[in-house]
């Protein structure tokens, strides 16, 4: 006669228990009902992309995925969209809704995805870029200074962004310059860049930056910069800097500048 261990009668016992006092669903009072899909694709939600820093109707093709749950009285509800409809599937980003209810039927949805980048994800919230500094064309009150006319003074600015969220970041840039003029070259100049970035739309991202020179200048500098170009791995960049510079017994200055650069 086959004997089982006083554990195992013990566990059967206890599931036998839980499944008698289990209480019953009736599964035949579930309806659909007549507000359905209670929610759908919609092309008016749009947020800025800390990626592409470009706006994105990132409900515009699907909606689907959800779950939810019930807190303070209220179904919250967790799904998934996608952005493009003209992609093909694997072309297209997902991103996380989330929307709230009364009664599980009529939902309010939140104008943003719920999951964000932010600083935690280190390889979106960090960006290092490298700048030509190429045109510039600096005025005070006594002359009209144009580079590559007499001289020429190349710098060559390097710096890593971070942004906080969608709206505005942190950047640190450094920029040291090489003067050649008669023949000759030098180092001329180091200027540290720290400043503060924000998404204009369009890939446009103004930054409002401090400056404080080697040469003992110092000043702002504000600058526009545009995505031209969008590659894999990187992208191609222009930049429109105008600083404003004072100190070191010269008299103050305003250059009109132009750079091309590649972010990672």
């Amino acid at each position: 006669m086959l004997k089982l261990p006083a554990a195992v009668i013990l566990v059967f016992l206890c599931i036998n228990c839980i499944a008698q006092n289990a209480p019953s669903i009736n599964v035949n009072k579930f309806y659909k009902p007549k507000e359905n899909p209670i929610v759908k694709a919609d092309s008016s939600y749009t947020f800025i992309d800390p990626i592409k820093k470009e706006k994105v109707k990132w409900q515009k093709a699907d909606v689907f995925n959800p779950a939810a749950i019930v807190k303070d009285g209220k179904v919250f509800l967790l799904y998934r969209c996608e952005d493009n409809p003209a992609a093909a599937l694997g072309g297209r980003t997902s991103r996380l809704g989330l929307a709230e209810s009364e009664d599980g039927i009529h939902f309010k949805k939140f104008p943003e995805p719920a999951f964000l980048f932010s600083a935690r994800c280190i390889h979106d919230f960090l960006l290092l870029y490298f700048l030509f500094n190429t045109i510039k064309i600096t005025f005070n009150k006594n002359e009209t200074v144009i580079n590559f006319k007499d001289f020429y003074t190349v710098g060559f600015p390097a710096a890593i962004n971070v942004w906080r969220n969608t709206k505005i970041g942190f950047s640190l840039e450094v920029i040291p310059y090489i003067k050649a003029q008669g023949g000759s070259s030098k180092m001329s100049n180091v200027v540290f860049h720290p400043g503060a970035l924000i998404p204009l739309g369009k890939d446009w991202v103004f930054a409002g930056r401090l400056a404080f020179e080697t040469s003992g200048r110092y000043g702002v500098t504000p600058v526009f910069n545009k995505i031209v170009k969008k590659n894999k791995y990187n992208n191609l960049f222009i930049a429109l800097p105008f600083p404003i510079r004072f100190g070191n017994d010269l008299p103050p200055s305003f250059t009109v500048g132009f750079e091309i650069g590649i972010s990672f």
